[in-house]
């Protein structure tokens, strides 16, 4: 993973790895990769509530929302977070 930064002038580049984050901040998404790895759909609903103070009712995004958030995101960024992950 990569994160992105947005310039100034609005323009968006990625900066760096997820690898230059503190051996504390490793762990933790380590820690929440392997919850998820291991107890799937449990444990994203387990950490939405704990870390967002949501409780979705589904974990499914439909086909309507996605074409939403695309209309509402710049080509640029989603160009951006697709190169983002696949690294």
């Amino acid at each position: 993973m990569k994160v992105v930064k947005v310039s100034e002038d609005g323009g968006l580049q990625l900066r760096r790895s997820v690898e230059s984050g503190s051996e504390e901040q490793r762990d933790v998404v380590t820690g929440i990769l392997n919850e998820v790895r291991d107890r799937g759909d449990a444990a994203l609903r387990e950490l939405t509530a704990k870390l967002d103070g949501a409780e979705p009712e589904a974990m499914k995004v439909t086909e309507a929302e996605v074409e939403a958030a695309y209309r509402e995101v710049d080509d640029r960024l989603v160009e951006i977070i697709r190169e983002a992950a696949g690294s």
